[in-house]
């Protein structure tokens, strides 16, 4: 389905939840819920998260010839710098009119992709959402559990997972809870989170930026489609899937990481440039 919003191209891409307010997933919850701008309101004025593991943070790399103002600084610097970074052109990656409910949520999944980044994570969040509300969000933590598969959406969705399963759901009622959510992520889900979100029958999905690597939503692979790439043929649900909706934002929030350089990425590192 051609996407509405504009989908510029990017190579890049390859969790704790942040505090604010989310309901319960069980669909006889009385719990009060905040709306999607008192739930960004809440995020945006949390705590800044505890500091990674000392194993995890980045050490001084004297050879690296950067601007002080571009270092990486202590998580509350530097989610101020990219808060006032990001935000001062939050529209313009989406047109004048568009769903505001839209814009909301996928602020609170770049709070979540800023998170990551403080976490030294490649910055990509998510958030899933029932009846307009929140009810999981998640950030990539693969460096944090060394292990490669635990990318934003699967963080967000194993959430509900172990809710559901609390409350003893049956796998007929975890389907039917699934078709009512939609995931608002950062960047293009790869194959992997494609493939899993339609074995799930996911609802609908937007995303920020596209994933030119590793895209399973088009890039790539159409796993969301209903045709001979998809996952229908066993057994999955194809589902609806939008794209470039802050997608500068998210891309700058990669740029910036990337231009730190990744402490995690494998060796050898890119060249050093000389001075």
């Amino acid at each position: 389905m051609k996407s509405k919003f504009p989908n510029p191209r990017s190579t890049l891409r390859s969790t704790e939840l942040a505090t604010f307010p989310v309901r319960s997933a069980h669909p006889k919850s009385i719990l009060k819920t905040p709306s999607p701008t008192e739930s960004l309101s809440l995020l945006s004025n949390s705590p800044p998260p505890p500091p990674p593991p000392a194993s995890l943070r980045r050490q001084p790399a004297s050879h690296r010839r950067q601007p002080a103002s571009h270092r990486r600084q202590p998580s509350a610097t530097i989610s101020s710098l990219l808060h006032s970074e990001i935000f001062s052109f939050q529209m313009a990656s989406c047109g004048e009119g568009e769903n505001p409910d839209i814009i909301a949520f996928m602020k609170l999944a770049l709070e979540q992709a800023k998170i990551a980044f403080d976490s030294l994570e490649v910055p990509v969040g998510c958030v899933i959402v029932m009846d307009r509300k929140v009810i999981s969000c998640g950030r990539n933590r693969t460096n944090e559990t060394r292990n490669a598969t635990r990318h934003a959406e699967i963080e967000a969705i194993d959430v509900l997972l172990d809710q559901w399963k609390e409350i003893k759901l049956s796998q007929a009622e975890v389907s039917k809870m699934f078709s009512n959510c939609y995931l608002y992520v950062t960047c293009e889900p790869c194959i992997m989170c494609a493939a899993a979100l339609s074995f799930l029958g996911i609802k609908e999905v937007y995303y920020g930026c596209a994933n030119d690597k590793f895209g399973g939503c088009g890039s790539i692979l159409s796993l969301h489609r209903s045709d001979k790439t998809s996952c229908e043929e066993v057994g999955g649900k194809s589902y609806k899937c939008t794209g470039g909706i802050m997608a500068e934002e998210a891309v700058s929030l990669f740029r910036n990481f990337y231009e730190l350089g990744n402490p995690n990425a494998p060796k050898p590192h890119r060249p050093i440039q000389q001075p």
